[in-house]
């Protein structure tokens, strides 16, 4: 197999070498230490007591994130700048949110929708205001389909 290797871009042949490793090694001579004594973990172990929840398991929690996301792209959507600019910034809310993301969207899918909504109930005024600031603030960029795009990356179901 031939491989062509760019010689403008040491960065290529610097990944390169760590993705392919060097196979001019010398093999490690072998070792005579007693290997630890294996440890059996059964396969459908519960948590510790005292474990929190995977984040797609307790809606209180998730709701609580989301809310934060939320509050995040109000603050994003309201910033100056142009509507790429505030595009940009709801974008890398949700990536720095992909966690809360995921759990929103995994929690939906395994049928949990009903106890996340119960767990939004309390919430929903705190919520309704955030839309409505989301909303105002980008209203001027409502047309613009990469912001729109941003909106719905960060906040859709």
């Amino acid at each position: 197999m031939r491989v062509r290797v760019a010689t403008s871009s040491p960065g290529c042949v610097a990944a390169l070498v760590l993705a392919v490793g060097c196979r001019a090694r010398t093999p490690a001579a072998p070792s005579t230490a007693t290997p630890p004594p294996a440890v059996a973990i059964a396969p459908d172990a519960a948590p510790a007591p005292d474990a929190p929840l995977p984040l797609d398991r307790d809606p209180p929690a998730l709701i609580a994130r989301e809310l934060a996301l939320y509050e995040r792209v109000a603050e994003a959507v309201a910033a100056d700048g142009t509507c790429a600019t505030r595009a940009s910034a709801i974008e890398g809310v949700a990536t720095d949110a992909a966690p809360v993301i995921a759990a929103r969207t995994s929690m939906i899918a395994a049928g949990l929708a009903d106890a996340r909504d119960a767990a939004l109930d309390p919430e929903r005024p705190r919520l309704a205001a955030l839309v409505e600031r989301i909303a105002q603030a980008g209203a001027p960029c409502a047309s613009d389909l990469t912001f729109e795009r941003a909106l719905d990356h960060a906040l859709a179901p």
